[in-house]
């Protein structure tokens, strides 16, 4: 008996499976963004000095990087997002931090700053979902209150006058509704600046108060003396990043800032940033005394740099490779350092690390602008050998570079320079070129493995609820097909 089955559409076991997929994927996508959702993080931040009194106008920065990023990343504005706030009078200040829907949730360091004092980083812990925290910073020293009072000339308090410090530091403020602006500054220090309104201005000092509880205040009645100056059209908010000759921050330097009328003197944070808000368009010079010298840089506040390093002082010249045969050579160079009395170190080092060798000093040489040392040293090879010579004190460092060969009459090259140089022996630039190709390749493939375990360990289940749905689309094909097919022994479904 030959039993007839009806065939069911083809496309019915076709449709079933994808549209289990699609289901799938809507559900997860929904799923991830239900994970990563849009969330604000509200910091709070109260400073005080060390007897416990609010300190306003301190500078509160926040950092955040991507959880791949690194607080000690060496281009810490390039690879993070920068919050700042000043606090008020009542030395608090909010920060808010957003990480948009999909985003990790960011590692943020905070820090604060004041032109005479800043903080350590301290990192914050976010969680997950949007929250609010309170931080207090307390600074080590203690600060007087110095207070500017504007009245008019029936002792009424003057409004949104103009107060401007020049000294310690540039810094700007208006008269509250009580005529009062308040600083905090650290004692005996001069302070100094001026009050401007209704296009008049009259100045205003402190000079070298001594430390007190009590606040120091000086009144000022309009009108007022003198004409106003030009207002400034445009100012400038200046981060520039100090580092030493060898790629080093300079951490909490006092860096003295010069114009043609006055002084200021800040300080680095301990990433050796330098912090100015609020600056005219005018060239500035800074100056500071590190490693016992005392370096000047002219910036303009309009095209600033982003950054300044202090130029390499120590400086090797006139080296001499004098055969001694034998495949000897005597090497003589001069050393010199622009700080007064240096104490200099001069050895050979050979390219392949086999230990260190010392210089000896023979003289004093009279270079073209000041005196130097000679050094010299007779070096034996058996073959063709490299020498990295250095030439350091305790803050930094320069190289000299040197090929000697084993024949006596073959020549001897000798290459200097102030920073270390990349590689001692000559190579060859296409198989550097090919080396880093591969090593491109090598990287890229490890990247999309790594990718790969990341997805299947973080969906681990969908994969699996994926996987069943394509085995099942293909045994409903399969079954399809041969429901479709006729009966073994029945020709044309006869």
């Amino acid at each position: 008996m030959i039993v007839m089955r009806e065939k069911p559409p083809s496309h019915i076991g076709f449709l079933r499976p994808c549209l289990v997929l699609a289901i799938f994927l809507f559900m997860l996508a929904g799923a991830w963004a239900a994970e990563l959702p849009l969330r604000s993080y509200t910091i709070g931040v109260t400073v005080r000095d060390s007897s416990g009194k609010l300190v306003p106008d301190a500078l509160v920065m926040i950092r955040a990087f991507n959880q791949s990023g690194t607080v000690a990343n060496a281009d810490l504005l390039n690879y993070s997002r920068l919050y700042e706030a000043y606090t008020n009078p009542s030395g608090y200040a909010t920060l808010r931090i957003i990480a948009g829907f999909n985003q990790s949730t960011p590692l943020a360091v905070m820090s604060v700053y004041t032109p005479y004092w800043s903080s350590g980083a301290i990192t914050l812990t976010l969680p997950d979902r949007s929250s609010v925290q309170e931080q207090t910073i307390t600074l080590p020293l203690p600060l007087n209150t110095y207070t500017v009072r504007v009245w008019d000339v029936n002792q009424n308090p003057v409004p949104q006058a103009s107060v401007y410090l020049q000294q310690p530091f540039v810094l700007g403020k208006a008269t509250d509704i009580n005529g009062l602006v308040v600083f905090r500054l650290p004692a005996n220090v001069n302070v100094s600046g001026y009050v401007r309104y209704m296009n008049k201005e009259q100045k205003f000092a402190f000079e070298h108060v001594n430390q007190s509880d009590t606040p120091w205040e000086t009144a000022l009645r309009v009108p007022l003396r003198d004409a106003a100056r030009p207002a400034i059209n445009r100012t400038y908010d200046l981060t520039l990043l100090l580092y030493d000759s060898m790629g080093r921050p300079l951490d909490r330097a006092a860096v003295v800032i010069s114009t043609n009328e006055s002084n200021w003197t800040f300080v680095t944070d301990r990433n050796g940033y330098l912090y100015m808000r609020g600056w005219p368009s005018q060239k500035i010079n800074l100056s500071w005394t590190s490693f016992n010298y005392t370096y000047n840089f002219e910036v303009n506040i309009s095209r600033p740099p982003i950054s300044l390093r202090m130029p390499m002082l120590i400086n090797i010249s006139n080296p001499i490779s004098e055969a001694l045969g034998d495949s000897c050579y005597r090497i003589s160079l001069n050393v010199s350092d622009k700080r007064q009395h240096p104490s200099l170190r001069v050895v050979a080092r050979a390219a392949n690390g086999a230990g260190v060798i010392p210089f000896s000093m023979d003289k004093i040489v009279k270079l073209e602008n000041n005196s130097g040392l000679q050094f010299s040293r007779v070096l034996c090879v058996e073959s063709d050998m490299a020498f990295d010579v250095l030439a350091d004190n305790p803050f930094e460092q320069a190289s000299l570079q040197i090929q000697l060969k084993s024949m006596d009459e073959a020549p001897v090259k000798s290459i200097y320079t102030q920073l270390p140089p990349p590689g001692l022996l000559n190579k060859d630039k296409k198989s550097d070129d090919s080396r880093k190709v591969e090593l491109v390749l090598v990287l890229f493939y490890v990247f999309l493995l790594l990718m790969v375990l990341f997805i299947s360990l973080r969906f681990k289940g969908s994969l699996m609820f994926i996987l069943q749905s394509i085995s099942r689309f293909t045994y409903l094909s399969y079954q399809d097909r041969q429901a479709s097919r006729p009966p073994k022994g029945v020709k044309g479904g006869k």
